[in-house]
């Protein structure tokens, strides 16, 4: 996920819509050998503010660390950011460990990383801009409530 210049303002959030995220909780993380986190605090913060729980794992979070993460804390939707190098293959890592342990783990991925690859893989959506994240994010949980 990378920022993007200037934040676009949101009306005030429908207080149904509010609710309904306060019962989501979103897991940020990078993945292994990610050390470039500024992007995943500011989506922390963007995700904290619209209403979500968030648990942020931080940077150079392991695959198998991951997914016993999640395993634990069963979140809603996991968010992934990488900026490195073969940061997007670590992603993609990390959600297919997930995946094994939580078949039908929903992530949103970011960051300079990001290979067309994750663009099709199933259970993962790619969010371009800091700013559109909420938004994705909300879109994911949707999909998922008409699944």
């Amino acid at each position: 996920l990378h920022h993007g210049r200037t934040a676009r303002r949101r009306p005030r959030e429908a207080p149904r819509l509010v609710a309904h995220r306060s019962r989501a909780t979103v897991m940020l993380a990078a993945p292994s050998g990610e050390r470039h986190i500024v992007a995943l605090e500011m989506v922390a913060d963007l995700l904290r503010d619209a209403g979500y729980r968030v648990l942020n794992l931080g940077a150079d979070v392991p695959s198998a660390a991951l997914a016993i993460a999640a395993e634990r804390h069963k979140p809603d939707v996991i968010v992934m950011s990488a900026t490195m190098p073969g940061g997007g293959d670590r992603m993609v890592i990390a959600a297919d460990e997930v995946q094994e342990r939580i078949p039908g783990a929903r992530f949103v991925v970011g960051g300079r990383a990001l290979t067309s690859r994750l663009h099709v893989r199933p259970g993962m959506e790619a969010c371009g801009r800091v700013t559109e994240v909420v938004e994705t994010v909300d879109a994911v949980l949707k999909r998922a409530e008409l699944n």
